[in-house]
């Protein structure tokens, strides 16, 4: 079956398929034959754009299920819409590469950043309440 797929020779997929579902006896095993060969001859556009050195395919199912189902839903926890949120972000972030770390680093300067302004704003509406009463 593999080596017609990759060939792209659907006829023989297809009759391979038949021999295979004419070779089997229960009605739910030929259903689910039945459903695999649906599924293999939807995906024939995109396996020929496989072998097309332009091509750049998606792997979307396979992120979801390595990065982020690995640590939302195998281990079963209760999440906050913020938590998932939070978590996924952090999940793909790792995944492309991102050092957690640094992450980690950057927000406390950026914390820290605000802090300042904060206290500057705060001193200076001081400094132009100070001036107001003493010039009124």
């Amino acid at each position: 079956m593999w080596y017609y797929i990759n060939k792209l020779d659907k006829k023989s997929v297809l009759d391979l398929f038949g021999v295979i579902i004419e070779g089997t006896k229960l009605e739910t095993k030929i259903n689910a034959i039945k459903d695999s060969r649906r599924y293999i001859m939807n995906q024939c556009e995109g396996i020929k754009n496989q072998y097309n050195k332009d091509y750049i395919g998606c792997s979307a199912e396979g992120h979801i299920s390595h990065i982020l189902a690995d640590r939302l839903s195998s281990r079963p926890r209760a999440w906050s819409n913020i938590g998932v949120d939070q978590m996924s972000r952090l999940r793909v972030f790792k995944a492309n590469g991102g050092d957690v770390y640094d992450l980690i680093i950057n927000k406390q300067k950026e914390e820290q950043k605000k802090l300042r302004l904060s206290k500057l704003s705060k001193q200076n509406m001081q400094k132009t309440i100070n001036k107001s009463m003493s010039g009124a």
